[in-house]
């Protein structure tokens, strides 16, 4: 259940400002390679959790 509120935290704040994490994203990918690795991770674990919030509802 822990990782459950967790995941909606982390959804919530994903869900608000996604077009700017878009930009982010494609900026950190072109400039700093170490950069764009930690946000693919965070994606990951963002699109994870929607699956598991999904799973769960």
């Amino acid at each position: 259940m822990l990782q459950y509120r967790s995941c909606q935290r982390a959804i919530d704040a994903f869900s608000d400002r996604s077009d700017v994490l878009n930009k982010i994203m494609v900026l950190s990918v072109a400039i700093y390679p170490y950069l764009g690795d930690l946000i693919d991770d965070i994606y990951i674990y963002y699109f994870s959790c929607i699956d598991y919030v999904s799973i769960i509802q």
